[in-house]
């Protein structure tokens, strides 16, 4: 059996003694792969911090709980689909995966697999709908956009830093 572990940095310092940051580098998940033959996949998530602003058409929302994630995410974690193909909904740099509840707010009770969403002045393309997370779950996501757009988005020089800790990174053992 395999089980999921989130990664976290531990700090101590005079003022506030001992305390975690669950915010990690983005060289965390692919080196806990390669350095480690225990750990069977590793994941890392970049969330959008702040509200984002997502629009279809004529109507625009402000909308929390959004990420960067890879497209292993629906292999690493359990969600259940309701729209779109769990294999390809999130390999393609322009896609968006809509939680249930935030798909109904923007298409109703349609299937918006293949409608655009902009999303920072950037057309996505709805690959996906899956059930809402549950409440019990740390991972609240409300859109998921595919990580692959952070090849454009962000340096390399900066994805391959260790001291910027903007990731949440998943280890499988």
């Amino acid at each position: 059996k395999q089980t999921v572990y989130r990664v976290y940095n531990e700090y101590e310092n005079r003022e506030e003694g001992r305390y975690n940051i669950d915010l990690t580098p983005p060289t965390y998940a692919p080196m806990f792969k390669s350095e480690f033959p225990e750990v069977k996949g590793s994941l890392r998530i970049m969330g959008v911090f702040g509200d984002a602003l997502l629009s279809f058409g004529d109507f625009s929302s402000l909308e929390s709980n959004g990420a960067f994630v890879p497209e292993n995410f629906f292999n690493f974690f359990t969600c259940n689909i309701i729209y779109g193909d769990p294999d390809d909904l999130l390999k393609q740099p322009n896609s968006i995966v809509l939680s249930s509840s935030l798909s109904k707010k923007f298409f109703g009770i349609e299937n918006p697999v293949g409608k655009t969403l902009q999303y920072s002045n950037n057309d996505f393309e709805v690959t996906g709908v899956y059930e809402d997370m549950p409440v019990h779950s740390h991972l609240q996501l409300n859109f998921m956009v595919s990580a692959n757009i952070l090849d454009k988005w962000i340096a390399s020089s900066r994805m391959e830093n260790w001291v910027w800790q903007q990731f949440y990174t998943y280890i499988k053992l």
